[in-house]
């Protein structure tokens, strides 16, 4: 799976481009920001919007178990019909670089470009939180598995 992490103009530029090939965003933005509108295309097939602060401590206003459930329940249901997410923040460095890790471990085995970048500040409560779901569903996805047998 391909990703791409966005500041959150720059993904809105991103959506008014010829793409060709499908795609999704996941939009990340402030409590208090408004959301972003992207262009409708037929190559964006899909957006997720998820409000939360880029804050690493327990908060109302941080991401939470269910702000992960989304997300993975999102990338299930595209990743077999798109060939990139595009995740946004509002720098492109801290909340999405965080999702990014985790999808990326759990979809492409590594996420070693994540954390090499200098670009990049993870933050480390929205990659926690999505892997501890991603565990969560791997686990009972497996367990479907074996009861089938």
């Amino acid at each position: 799976m391909n990703f791409l992490i966005l500041s959150r103009n720059n993904a809105k530029t991103f959506s008014y481009q010829k793409h060709f090939f499908p795609y999704v965003i996941i939009s990340v933005t402030d409590i208090s920001s408004k959301p972003v509108i992207f262009n409708k295309s037929s190559e964006l097939k899909s957006v997720l919007r998820l409000s939360f602060d880029d804050i690493d401590f327990e908060s109302d206003n941080a991401i939470s178990d269910n702000d992960a459930k989304r997300i993975i329940s999102f990338i299930n249901q595209w990743k077999n019909q798109i060939n990139l997410v595009v995740i946004h923040c509002e720098a492109g460095v801290s909340r999405s670089a965080g999702i990014c890790a985790a999808l990326m471990l759990w979809l492409n085995g590594s996420n070693k470009i994540i954390f090499d970048n200098s670009h990049y500040n993870p933050n480390i409560r929205c990659y926690r939180i999505v892997l501890r779901e991603i565990q969560k569903h791997w686990r009972v996805t497996n367990d479907n598995k074996t009861n089938e047998r």
